[in-house]
């Protein structure tokens, strides 16, 4: 606003509380103040001043592992389990830094193995910080299509992106190999926190079958 335009208003408010009446009843000034503030703020009748609708803007966000659920399918006598369980250990450690929160496991494969007494045994030996359950029935296995155990599920927002095995520590049933050369989970959530869909979204898995 132009120093001439706001001394015009200024000049008005002045003429104004020294007008007669106005002076000394300032509760007569009511009406006026819209007047007079129209004067102050906006004394050039034809301007106008539109204001931006808001607007939620939405900012590009890293796709991250915050939505991401890992659910470990294990089972209390099954061999190939307790063998995978320093690598769900090493894996609960390292991606949880990575910002990965949601990791648990599934005990299932077999009324003896549902009892919770033998899955606390098997967690206390073995100092396993996750969060479990147990899978009576094996009805929770079935409904994702797991076959055997060990084996990993991963969601993303509620939907399972992949299914089948950790890595190809084993070839076949029984068949271990010296080294592990390829890491199946890993690769999988590489792949969400950079924004990709998995792929394969299956893998075969290898261990004691779900009874």
């Amino acid at each position: 606003m132009s120093r001439q335009k706001r001394g015009y208003g200024v000049q008005l408010l002045h003429h104004v509380l020294n007008y007669g009446k106005f002076a000394y009843q300032p509760i007569c000034m009511l009406p006026a103040l819209p007047i007079l503030l129209t004067a102050i703020i906006l004394p050039n009748p034809g301007l106008t001043v539109k204001f931006p609708k808001s607007q939620v803007v939405k900012a590009d966000v890293d796709p991250g592992l915050g939505q991401v659920s890992v659910v470990f399918l294990m089972g209390t006598d099954c061999p190939i389990s307790r063998q995978y369980i320093p690598i769900i250990k090493a894996f609960n450690v390292k991606w949880k830094a990575e910002g990965l929160k949601n990791i648990s496991i599934r005990f299932c494969n077999g009324p003896t193995q549902g009892r919770r007494r033998a899955v606390k045994t098997l967690i206390q030996a073995n100092e396993l910080d996750l969060p479990w359950r147990t899978d009576p029935g094996n009805r929770y296995a079935r409904r994702m299509g797991a076959k055997v155990v060990p084996e990993v599920l991963v969601f993303r927002a509620g939907e399972q992106v992949y299914s089948g095995s950790i890595d190809n520590m084993f070839a076949g049933l029984g068949q271990r190999r010296a080294f592990t050369t390829e890491h199946h989970l890993d690769d999988v959530l590489e792949a969400l926190r950079n924004g990709r869909t998995p792929e394969p979204a299956r893998r075969t898995a290898y261990g004691c079958l779900i009874e």
